[in-house]
């Protein structure tokens, strides 16, 4: 946890995964530091099943938005960059309605904690992804200026393959509206990291 004090001293921005269930451990057995309620820092062993297969478990210890809660709780001033905002099917679900999803749930972080951005790597390759969160940005000022455009590309390539139809969708649909377009191509990114 001591890397989050520096962080924050230095003013250092932290990228955090986050969405999905790709990202796995290389063992089954991991041990880790966390702050518990009282923020005493702890560790423990979690024995994860079947991670390296399938990522559940490992999503379900560490890459879930509300795991931030606490260190930002310790750490207020902390900047972080919720990378992904979810994953194609976290989206989908959100479109379906999914008020408690990681979507929802990262939406609530960021409105909730002054330092908290989140990028749109991976998941922006469906026009309905780019339609989903355009629609939020246009009706919602604080999610505007807190939400970066992120390329995860080469992953966009290997879900999709040829990506120039999406790029210029997404170009398309965010220049309607140009400030948004400046907001989150190039704004938000620079208050990010500055």
């Amino acid at each position: 946890m001591k890397v989050f004090k520096v962080c924050e001293e230095k003013q250092i921005p932290v990228t955090s995964h986050c969405g999905g269930v790709r990202t796995h451990p290389s063992k089954d057995v991991i041990k880790v530091d966390y702050l518990d309620s009282s923020f005493k820092l702890k560790s423990k062993t979690i024995h994860l099943k079947n991670s390296r297969k399938s990522g559940n478990d490992f999503s379900k210890y560490f890459i879930r938005p509300e795991h931030w809660e606490r260190v930002l709780q310790k750490y207020p001033n902390l900047k972080i960059n919720i990378a992904h905002l979810g994953d194609n099917n976290e989206w989908r679900n959100y479109r379906k309605g999914d008020t408690n999803g990681t979507v929802e749930r990262t939406f609530q972080l960021i409105k909730n904690q002054k330092h908290v951005f989140a990028d749109l790597s991976y998941f922006f390759y469906t026009k309905a992804n780019v339609k989903a969160i355009y629609r939020e940005l246009k009706s919602d000022l604080e999610l505007q200026s807190k939400i970066m455009y992120g390329s995860d590309f080469y992953m966009c390539q290997i879900e999709k393959g040829e990506m120039n139809e999406y790029y210029e969708y997404i170009v398309d649909t965010f220049q309607k509206k140009m400030n948004l377009y400046d907001q989150v191509f190039i704004k938000n990114a620079i208050d990010f990291l500055s």
